[in-house]
Protein backbone atom coordinates (compact mmCIF):
# COMPACT_ATOMS: atom_id res chain seq x y z
CA UNK A 1 0.00 0.00 0.00
CA UNK A 2 1.41 3.36 -1.01
CA UNK A 3 0.28 5.24 1.92
CA UNK A 4 2.55 8.57 1.32
CA UNK A 5 1.12 8.80 -1.81
CA UNK A 6 -2.48 9.15 -0.78
CA UNK A 7 -1.49 10.91 2.54
CA UNK A 8 0.10 13.59 1.15
CA UNK A 9 -3.14 14.27 -1.74
CA UNK A 10 -5.22 14.32 0.79
CA UNK A 11 -3.11 16.80 3.05
CA UNK A 12 -2.68 18.75 0.44
CA UNK A 13 -6.23 19.36 -0.47
CA UNK A 14 -6.94 21.37 2.90
CA UNK A 15 -3.76 22.96 3.05
CA UNK A 16 -4.71 25.76 1.56
CA UNK A 17 -7.78 26.32 3.29
CA UNK A 18 -7.05 28.63 5.79
CA UNK A 19 -9.79 29.86 8.04
CA UNK A 20 -9.81 33.22 8.32
CA UNK A 21 -11.72 35.29 10.42
CA UNK A 22 -15.34 36.41 9.45
CA UNK A 23 -18.27 34.49 8.77
CA UNK A 24 -19.83 35.81 5.13
CA UNK A 25 -23.09 36.88 5.46
CA UNK A 26 -22.82 37.91 1.68
CA UNK A 27 -21.15 36.81 -1.78
CA UNK A 28 -17.85 38.86 -2.47
CA UNK A 29 -17.56 39.66 -6.26
CA UNK A 30 -13.54 39.53 -7.81
CA UNK A 31 -12.82 41.99 -10.78
CA UNK A 32 -9.20 41.16 -11.79
CA UNK A 33 -6.79 42.34 -14.03
CA UNK A 34 -4.03 39.76 -14.43
CA UNK A 35 -0.56 39.89 -16.84
CA UNK A 36 1.26 37.20 -16.92
CA UNK A 37 4.71 37.05 -18.52
CA UNK A 38 5.95 33.04 -18.46
CA UNK A 39 9.43 33.98 -20.12
CA UNK A 40 9.98 36.19 -16.56
CA UNK A 41 8.05 34.13 -14.13
CA UNK A 42 6.14 36.84 -13.36
CA UNK A 43 2.41 38.59 -12.78
CA UNK A 44 0.87 42.10 -12.59
CA UNK A 45 -2.43 42.10 -10.88
CA UNK A 46 -4.97 44.80 -10.11
CA UNK A 47 -7.83 43.25 -7.92
CA UNK A 48 -11.26 45.34 -7.06
CA UNK A 49 -13.29 43.44 -4.63
CA UNK A 50 -16.91 44.45 -3.36
CA UNK A 51 -19.69 43.12 -1.68
CA UNK A 52 -17.08 42.28 1.28
CA UNK A 53 -18.61 40.05 4.17
CA UNK A 54 -17.13 42.03 6.86
CA UNK A 55 -17.44 44.83 10.14
CA UNK A 56 -15.04 47.24 11.27
CA UNK A 57 -11.82 45.38 9.53
CA UNK A 58 -11.17 43.04 6.81
CA UNK A 59 -8.71 40.13 6.77
CA UNK A 60 -7.44 38.60 3.65
CA UNK A 61 -4.40 36.48 3.09
CA UNK A 62 -1.54 37.14 0.12
CA UNK A 63 1.70 35.45 -1.24
CA UNK A 64 4.68 36.49 0.67
CA UNK A 65 6.25 36.68 -3.06
CA UNK A 66 3.48 39.38 -4.07
CA UNK A 67 4.87 43.09 -3.34
CA UNK A 68 1.76 45.41 -2.85
CA UNK A 69 2.11 48.91 -4.63
CA UNK A 70 -0.99 50.37 -3.91
CA UNK A 71 -4.21 49.31 -1.84
CA UNK A 72 -7.20 51.82 -1.59
CA UNK A 73 -10.25 51.38 0.65
CA UNK A 74 -13.00 53.02 -0.74
CA UNK A 75 -10.88 55.08 -3.07
CA UNK A 76 -8.23 55.48 -0.22
CA UNK A 77 -5.19 54.92 -0.33
CA UNK A 78 -4.25 52.98 2.72
CA UNK A 79 -1.30 50.96 4.35
CA UNK A 80 -2.33 47.34 5.39
CA UNK A 81 -1.50 46.35 8.63
CA UNK A 82 0.52 42.62 9.20
CA UNK A 83 -1.67 40.01 11.17
CA UNK A 84 0.53 37.12 10.88
CA UNK A 85 3.38 35.91 8.59
CA UNK A 86 3.10 31.86 7.47
CA UNK A 87 5.93 30.61 6.29
CA UNK A 88 4.79 27.18 5.55
CA UNK A 89 2.35 28.76 3.54
CA UNK A 90 4.55 31.35 2.11
CA UNK A 91 1.26 33.83 3.24
CA UNK A 92 0.95 36.95 4.72
CA UNK A 93 -2.72 37.71 6.30
CA UNK A 94 -3.45 41.19 5.86
CA UNK A 95 -6.05 43.55 7.64
CA UNK A 96 -7.60 47.28 6.16
CA UNK A 97 -10.78 48.94 7.51
CA UNK A 98 -13.56 47.15 6.23
CA UNK A 99 -14.70 48.89 2.93
CA UNK A 100 -18.24 50.33 2.32
CA UNK A 101 -18.27 49.82 -1.65
CA UNK A 102 -14.60 48.62 -2.23
CA UNK A 103 -11.46 47.54 -1.88
CA UNK A 104 -8.71 47.56 -4.60
CA UNK A 105 -5.06 46.44 -4.69
CA UNK A 106 -2.11 46.63 -7.50
CA UNK A 107 0.79 43.94 -6.99
CA UNK A 108 3.35 42.30 -8.93
CA UNK A 109 5.08 38.95 -8.13
CA UNK A 110 7.63 36.80 -9.48
CA UNK A 111 9.67 33.11 -8.72
CA UNK A 112 7.42 29.90 -8.06
CA UNK A 113 4.53 31.00 -5.78
CA UNK A 114 5.29 27.95 -3.34
CA UNK A 115 8.15 25.60 -2.93
CA UNK A 116 6.08 22.05 -4.32
CA UNK A 117 5.20 23.90 -7.87
CA UNK A 118 1.49 24.00 -7.39
CA UNK A 119 1.63 27.81 -7.79
CA UNK A 120 3.87 29.19 -10.51
CA UNK A 121 4.40 30.99 -13.71
CA UNK A 122 7.41 29.21 -16.22
CA UNK A 123 7.96 29.56 -19.58
CA UNK A 124 6.15 25.64 -20.30
CA UNK A 125 3.54 26.01 -17.29
CA UNK A 126 1.18 27.95 -15.28
CA UNK A 127 -0.58 27.08 -12.16
CA UNK A 128 -2.33 29.06 -10.05
CA UNK A 129 -5.27 28.53 -7.18
CA UNK A 130 -5.60 29.22 -3.55
CA UNK A 131 -2.88 27.02 -2.44
CA UNK A 132 -0.33 30.06 -3.37
CA UNK A 133 -2.63 32.73 -2.16
CA UNK A 134 -2.10 34.66 -5.69
CA UNK A 135 -5.11 36.70 -5.49
CA UNK A 136 -6.79 38.48 -1.92
CA UNK A 137 -7.87 34.85 -0.21
CA UNK A 138 -10.87 35.57 2.11
CA UNK A 139 -12.97 33.52 4.14
CA UNK A 140 -16.13 32.10 2.34
CA UNK A 141 -17.20 31.88 -1.63
CA UNK A 142 -18.00 35.02 -3.70
CA UNK A 143 -17.85 35.28 -7.34
CA UNK A 144 -15.62 36.99 -9.98
CA UNK A 145 -14.24 38.07 -13.60
CA UNK A 146 -11.00 38.05 -14.78
CA UNK A 147 -8.98 39.12 -17.51
CA UNK A 148 -5.75 37.36 -18.48
CA UNK A 149 -3.15 38.81 -20.59
CA UNK A 150 -0.83 35.78 -21.50
CA UNK A 151 1.31 34.16 -24.09
CA UNK A 152 -1.19 32.90 -27.02
CA UNK A 153 1.00 29.34 -27.57
CA UNK A 154 -0.15 28.98 -23.89
CA UNK A 155 -3.66 26.53 -23.84
CA UNK A 156 -5.45 27.56 -20.79
CA UNK A 157 -8.09 26.15 -18.60
CA UNK A 158 -9.57 27.68 -15.41
CA UNK A 159 -12.44 27.02 -12.69
CA UNK A 160 -14.73 29.58 -14.61
CA UNK A 161 -15.90 29.99 -18.18
CA UNK A 162 -13.15 30.37 -20.08
CA UNK A 163 -13.35 32.86 -23.56
CA UNK A 164 -10.36 33.95 -25.87
CA UNK A 165 -10.89 37.40 -26.95
CA UNK A 166 -8.26 37.50 -29.38
CA UNK A 167 -4.32 37.86 -29.52
CA UNK A 168 -1.74 40.82 -30.78
CA UNK A 169 1.74 40.99 -30.82
CA UNK A 170 1.86 37.58 -29.48
CA UNK A 171 -0.16 38.21 -26.15
CA UNK A 172 -3.83 36.61 -25.85
CA UNK A 173 -6.32 37.58 -23.84
CA UNK A 174 -8.58 35.55 -22.14
CA UNK A 175 -11.82 36.38 -20.07
CA UNK A 176 -13.15 34.28 -17.36
CA UNK A 177 -16.19 34.18 -15.26
CA UNK A 178 -17.29 32.12 -12.34
CA UNK A 179 -20.25 29.65 -12.97
CA UNK A 180 -21.30 29.98 -9.29
CA UNK A 181 -19.99 30.96 -5.86
CA UNK A 182 -16.73 29.68 -5.52
CA UNK A 183 -14.38 29.05 -3.44
CA UNK A 184 -10.83 29.55 -5.06
CA UNK A 185 -9.81 31.12 -8.87
CA UNK A 186 -7.92 28.81 -10.17
CA UNK A 187 -6.21 28.17 -13.60
CA UNK A 188 -3.72 25.94 -15.53
CA UNK A 189 -2.23 26.92 -18.73
CA UNK A 190 0.59 25.61 -21.12
CA UNK A 191 1.88 25.76 -24.61
CA UNK A 192 2.94 21.86 -24.37
CA UNK A 193 -0.90 21.12 -23.66
CA UNK A 194 -2.76 18.57 -26.19
CA UNK A 195 -6.38 17.98 -25.63
CA UNK A 196 -7.68 14.12 -25.41
CA UNK A 197 -10.85 12.54 -24.68
CA UNK A 198 -12.05 9.09 -24.57
CA UNK A 199 -14.93 8.84 -27.38
CA UNK A 200 -14.35 12.50 -29.03
CA UNK A 201 -17.46 14.10 -27.63
CA UNK A 202 -15.08 16.54 -25.67
CA UNK A 203 -17.34 17.04 -22.62
CA UNK A 204 -14.99 15.27 -20.68
CA UNK A 205 -11.55 16.12 -21.76
CA UNK A 206 -7.95 15.81 -20.27
CA UNK A 207 -4.83 18.33 -21.37
CA UNK A 208 -1.77 16.99 -20.89
CA UNK A 209 2.04 17.19 -22.37
CA UNK A 210 2.74 16.75 -25.87
CA UNK A 211 5.80 14.62 -25.28
CA UNK A 212 4.02 12.19 -23.00
CA UNK A 213 4.97 8.47 -24.26
CA UNK A 214 2.05 6.91 -25.34
CA UNK A 215 1.20 4.79 -22.57
CA UNK A 216 0.65 7.90 -20.59
CA UNK A 217 -1.56 9.18 -23.09
CA UNK A 218 -3.47 6.01 -23.13
CA UNK A 219 -4.23 6.64 -19.39
CA UNK A 220 -5.69 10.04 -19.42
CA UNK A 221 -7.87 8.94 -22.04
CA UNK A 222 -8.84 6.14 -19.39
CA UNK A 223 -9.50 8.92 -16.94
CA UNK A 224 -11.46 11.03 -18.83
CA UNK A 225 -13.71 7.46 -19.48
CA UNK A 226 -13.59 7.35 -15.98
CA UNK A 227 -14.66 10.37 -14.94
CA UNK A 228 -17.45 10.61 -17.45
CA UNK A 229 -18.83 7.31 -16.40
CA UNK A 230 -18.62 8.90 -13.19
CA UNK A 231 -20.36 11.73 -13.78
CA UNK A 232 -22.97 9.43 -14.66
CA UNK A 233 -22.98 7.74 -11.99
CA UNK A 234 -23.54 10.32 -9.82
CA UNK A 235 -25.91 12.25 -11.71
CA UNK A 236 -28.01 9.05 -11.19
CA UNK A 237 -27.69 8.96 -7.64
CA UNK A 238 -27.56 12.77 -6.79
CA UNK A 239 -29.52 14.81 -9.84
CA UNK A 240 -27.45 17.47 -11.66
CA UNK A 241 -24.88 19.69 -10.63
CA UNK A 242 -27.01 22.67 -11.38
CA UNK A 243 -30.26 23.40 -11.16
CA UNK A 244 -30.84 23.49 -14.52
CA UNK A 245 -29.52 19.90 -15.16
CA UNK A 246 -26.62 21.06 -17.35
CA UNK A 247 -24.70 18.48 -18.63
CA UNK A 248 -21.71 18.14 -16.52
CA UNK A 249 -18.12 19.30 -18.56
CA UNK A 250 -14.89 19.29 -17.36
CA UNK A 251 -11.09 19.48 -17.88
CA UNK A 252 -8.97 17.21 -16.18
CA UNK A 253 -5.07 19.30 -16.54
CA UNK A 254 -2.49 17.15 -16.16
CA UNK A 255 0.08 19.25 -15.12
CA UNK A 256 4.31 19.52 -15.39
CA UNK A 257 4.74 19.62 -12.16
CA UNK A 258 6.24 16.94 -10.26
CA UNK A 259 4.31 17.84 -6.50
CA UNK A 260 1.71 14.92 -5.60
CA UNK A 261 -1.64 17.26 -4.81
CA UNK A 262 -4.62 17.00 -6.87
CA UNK A 263 -7.28 19.31 -6.51
CA UNK A 264 -10.87 19.75 -7.87
CA UNK A 265 -12.21 23.79 -8.65
CA UNK A 266 -15.43 22.88 -11.10
CA UNK A 267 -15.33 22.45 -13.37
CA UNK A 268 -11.48 21.70 -13.32
CA UNK A 269 -9.34 19.43 -12.03
CA UNK A 270 -5.90 19.53 -11.66
CA UNK A 271 -3.17 16.30 -10.87
CA UNK A 272 0.12 16.33 -11.51
CA UNK A 273 0.81 14.32 -14.52
CA UNK A 274 3.30 11.66 -12.19
CA UNK A 275 -0.43 10.23 -12.18
CA UNK A 276 0.19 9.27 -15.04
CA UNK A 277 3.71 8.00 -15.58
CA UNK A 278 4.43 6.38 -12.35
CA UNK A 279 3.53 2.85 -12.12
CA UNK A 280 0.15 2.54 -10.12
CA UNK A 281 1.07 -0.11 -6.75
CA UNK A 282 -0.76 -3.54 -7.72
CA UNK A 283 -1.03 -4.21 -3.67
CA UNK A 284 -3.55 -1.53 -3.47
CA UNK A 285 -6.13 -3.80 -4.42
CA UNK A 286 -7.75 -0.95 -6.64
CA UNK A 287 -7.02 1.51 -9.32
CA UNK A 288 -5.23 4.25 -7.92
CA UNK A 289 -6.16 7.27 -10.35
CA UNK A 290 -9.73 5.76 -11.32
CA UNK A 291 -10.58 6.02 -7.86
CA UNK A 292 -8.58 9.47 -7.71
CA UNK A 293 -10.62 10.97 -10.84
CA UNK A 294 -13.74 9.55 -8.62
CA UNK A 295 -12.92 11.69 -6.04
CA UNK A 296 -12.28 14.57 -7.68
CA UNK A 297 -15.35 14.26 -9.98
CA UNK A 298 -17.76 13.74 -6.48
CA UNK A 299 -16.81 17.79 -5.61
CA UNK A 300 -18.80 18.58 -9.13
CA UNK A 301 -21.11 17.45 -6.28
CA UNK A 302 -20.18 17.74 -2.84
CA UNK A 303 -18.21 21.23 -2.40
CA UNK A 304 -21.24 22.96 -1.14
CA UNK A 305 -20.01 23.53 2.88
CA UNK A 306 -17.49 25.83 4.46
CA UNK A 307 -14.03 24.85 4.49
CA UNK A 308 -14.00 24.88 8.62
CA UNK A 309 -13.36 22.02 11.42
CA UNK A 310 -16.93 21.42 11.52
CA UNK A 311 -18.16 21.61 8.07
CA UNK A 312 -15.61 20.21 5.65
CA UNK A 313 -16.01 16.68 6.17
CA UNK A 314 -19.18 16.93 3.68
CA UNK A 315 -16.69 18.14 1.22
CA UNK A 316 -14.37 15.45 1.26
CA UNK A 317 -16.29 12.63 3.33
CA UNK A 318 -19.03 12.78 0.90
CA UNK A 319 -16.79 13.04 -2.50
CA UNK A 320 -15.19 10.21 -1.14
CA UNK A 321 -18.05 7.98 -0.07
CA UNK A 322 -19.42 8.74 -3.88
CA UNK A 323 -15.87 7.24 -5.25
CA UNK A 324 -16.24 4.55 -3.21
CA UNK A 325 -19.50 3.70 -4.90
CA UNK A 326 -17.96 4.83 -8.14
CA UNK A 327 -15.03 2.14 -7.49
CA UNK A 328 -17.75 -0.84 -6.36
CA UNK A 329 -20.01 0.07 -9.39
CA UNK A 330 -16.91 0.23 -12.23
CA UNK A 331 -14.28 -1.86 -10.22
CA UNK A 332 -16.51 -4.71 -8.91
CA UNK A 333 -16.42 -5.51 -4.35
CA UNK A 334 -13.11 -6.65 -4.30
CA UNK A 335 -11.72 -3.18 -4.99
CA UNK A 336 -14.63 -1.79 -2.96
CA UNK A 337 -13.87 -4.10 -0.78
CA UNK A 338 -9.73 -3.40 -0.78
CA UNK A 339 -10.61 0.73 -0.37
CA UNK A 340 -12.78 0.19 2.61
CA UNK A 341 -10.05 -1.89 4.14
CA UNK A 342 -7.64 1.24 3.72
CA UNK A 343 -9.95 2.99 5.96
CA UNK A 344 -10.53 0.55 8.25
CA UNK A 345 -6.61 1.42 8.66
CA UNK A 346 -6.88 5.10 9.11
CA UNK A 347 -9.19 5.14 11.19
CA UNK A 348 -7.38 2.58 13.71
CA UNK A 349 -4.23 4.68 13.24
CA UNK A 350 -5.83 7.64 14.02
CA UNK A 351 -6.86 5.84 17.47
CA UNK A 352 -8.54 7.43 20.67
CA UNK A 353 -7.04 10.37 20.69
CA UNK A 354 -7.71 12.05 17.64
CA UNK A 355 -10.64 14.54 17.47
CA UNK A 356 -14.05 14.06 16.35
CA UNK A 357 -14.85 14.65 12.85
CA UNK A 358 -16.51 17.64 13.26
CA UNK A 359 -13.60 19.09 15.31
CA UNK A 360 -10.63 18.72 13.15
CA UNK A 361 -8.66 21.57 11.44
CA UNK A 362 -7.21 21.44 7.89
CA UNK A 363 -3.92 20.78 9.51
CA UNK A 364 -4.09 18.36 11.26
CA UNK A 365 -2.57 14.96 11.64
CA UNK A 366 -6.08 13.36 11.57
CA UNK A 367 -7.41 15.32 8.42
CA UNK A 368 -7.23 11.70 6.40
CA UNK A 369 -9.02 9.51 8.38
CA UNK A 370 -11.41 12.21 9.68
CA UNK A 371 -12.68 14.13 7.09
CA UNK A 372 -12.79 11.43 4.12
CA UNK A 373 -11.88 7.98 5.75
CA UNK A 374 -14.36 8.09 8.84
CA UNK A 375 -17.42 9.56 6.85
CA UNK A 376 -16.67 6.67 3.82
CA UNK A 377 -16.99 4.03 6.29
CA UNK A 378 -20.24 5.73 8.18
CA UNK A 379 -22.35 5.98 4.93
CA UNK A 380 -20.71 2.55 4.26
CA UNK A 381 -22.37 1.04 7.76
CA UNK A 382 -25.80 2.59 6.96
CA UNK A 383 -25.82 1.48 3.25
CA UNK A 384 -25.54 -1.62 4.92
CA UNK A 385 -28.24 -1.36 7.89
CA UNK A 386 -30.51 0.35 5.62
CA UNK A 387 -30.31 -0.41 2.30
CA UNK A 388 -28.68 1.37 -1.02
CA UNK A 389 -32.17 2.89 -1.78
CA UNK A 390 -32.68 4.51 1.85
CA UNK A 391 -28.59 5.97 1.49
CA UNK A 392 -29.64 7.06 -1.55
CA UNK A 393 -32.55 8.94 -0.54
CA UNK A 394 -30.48 10.86 2.17
CA UNK A 395 -27.72 11.76 -0.18
CA UNK A 396 -30.41 13.47 -3.18
CA UNK A 397 -32.30 14.83 0.10
CA UNK A 398 -28.90 16.37 1.13
CA UNK A 399 -27.58 17.32 -2.41
CA UNK A 400 -31.28 18.98 -3.15
CA UNK A 401 -30.58 21.06 -0.52
CA UNK A 402 -27.46 22.02 -1.00
CA UNK A 403 -27.98 22.93 -4.44
CA UNK A 404 -31.68 25.07 -3.24
CA UNK A 405 -29.43 26.79 -0.79
CA UNK A 406 -25.99 27.19 -2.51
CA UNK A 407 -24.49 26.07 1.00
CA UNK A 408 -24.54 22.94 2.97
CA UNK A 409 -23.81 22.24 6.85
CA UNK A 410 -23.99 20.01 9.65
CA UNK A 411 -26.99 20.82 10.94
CA UNK A 412 -28.67 20.40 7.84
CA UNK A 413 -27.33 17.22 6.95
CA UNK A 414 -28.64 15.63 10.41
CA UNK A 415 -31.89 17.15 10.03
CA UNK A 416 -32.12 15.45 6.67
CA UNK A 417 -31.07 12.37 8.20
CA UNK A 418 -34.02 12.22 10.78
CA UNK A 419 -36.68 12.79 8.10
CA UNK A 420 -34.98 10.00 5.68
CA UNK A 421 -33.05 7.78 7.22
CA UNK A 422 -35.44 7.90 10.64
CA UNK A 423 -34.90 8.76 14.53
CA UNK A 424 -32.41 5.92 15.47
CA UNK A 425 -30.23 5.97 12.15
CA UNK A 426 -30.19 9.64 12.67
CA UNK A 427 -28.67 9.55 16.01
CA UNK A 428 -25.86 7.13 15.15
CA UNK A 429 -25.16 9.41 12.53
CA UNK A 430 -24.55 12.28 14.52
CA UNK A 431 -22.82 10.42 17.74
CA UNK A 432 -20.26 8.88 15.23
CA UNK A 433 -19.80 12.28 13.85
CA UNK A 434 -18.87 13.94 17.16
CA UNK A 435 -17.35 10.34 18.61
CA UNK A 436 -13.45 9.83 19.15
CA UNK A 437 -11.87 6.48 17.95
CA UNK A 438 -14.14 5.03 15.88
CA UNK A 439 -16.46 1.84 16.78
CA UNK A 440 -17.63 -0.93 15.29
CA UNK A 441 -21.61 0.34 14.52
CA UNK A 442 -19.89 3.44 12.73
CA UNK A 443 -17.78 1.28 10.32
CA UNK A 444 -14.97 0.54 12.54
Amino acid sequence: MNTRRIAVLFAGLVAGATTLAATPTRTAHYDLDLALDPRQGSLQARVEMRDLPCTGSLTFALNRAVRIARVQVDGRMVAPRLVEENARRATRTLSVPCPARTLALEYTGAGPLTEDGRNQISPTLVELSLYGAWYPRLAGKFTYRATVALDETFTLVSNGRSVREGASRGVARHTLTSLQPVGDIALVASPNFVRLSANGEGRIAALTRNSLPAGAQTAAREATAAASRAAALYTTWFGGTDSAGTPVAAHLAFSLRSGPLSYARLPLIVFPESELTEPDDATRGYPYLGWAVGHEMGHFWWSWAEYSPREDWLNEGLAEYAAARFVRETYGDKAYAALLAQYRRAATKAGTEATAIVETPSDSAWTYANRYAKPALLLDALERALGSDRIGRFLKAVHDSALARNALTTDTAQTIARDTLGDEPARLFARCLAVRGWPTECGG
